[in-house]
């Protein structure tokens, strides 16, 4: 199955109007988040996020309402195992809306709020996301979030 590959250059990112969106990237901070994202993320998939944290290289953004999380995704810094990135650039992914969220525009809200820090406070060149050739819900927030069209593909 093909996964299209998307990418949007700090030059080429205009940000109108952006939610906030947390982003956690030291342990001091996942602690405090620690049992909303284990609600969220489970415990295997919050341990193995906690571990690739500590390394420095993860990043995870989330927004979120009365300390609940309604909608979130990993950012990984400089590195893709699938597609080649540099090393002053992000790959966005997993993103995910909790189901009774979804529809609300949380998604799109987040992944631009996500892109904003990636290029304000994190200086990024770039940030890359991709998706499945199927998920057509996500490739309208990829879209709605200021990415261009897809740049390539690879095949899963």
């Amino acid at each position: 199955m093909k996964q299209f590959i998307y990418c949007v250059r700090q030059q080429a990112w205009s940000a109108a109007e952006v939610e906030p969106v947390l982003v956690l990237t030291s342990f001091g901070q996942l602690v405090r988040w620690c049992p909303s994202l284990l609600r969220v993320l489970g415990t295997k998939e919050f341990c193995k996020f906690a571990i690739k944290l500590l390394r420095g290289d993860k990043a995870i953004y989330f927004y979120q309402q009365a300390g609940q999380i309604q909608s979130y995704g990993i950012i990984t810094f400089g590195y893709c195992k699938l597609y080649q990135v540099d090393n002053t650039d992000a790959v966005i992914g997993p993103v995910n809306t909790l189901a009774s969220f979804q529809g609300k525009g949380l998604a799109t809200k987040t992944l631009k709020a996500a892109v904003h820090w990636l290029f304000t406070e994190r200086q990024c060149q770039a940030v890359y996301i991709d998706t499945s050739e199927l998920n057509h819900p996500m490739q309208q927030v990829i879209r709605k979030s200021g990415f261009p069209e897809a740049i390539g593909y690879f095949t899963r």
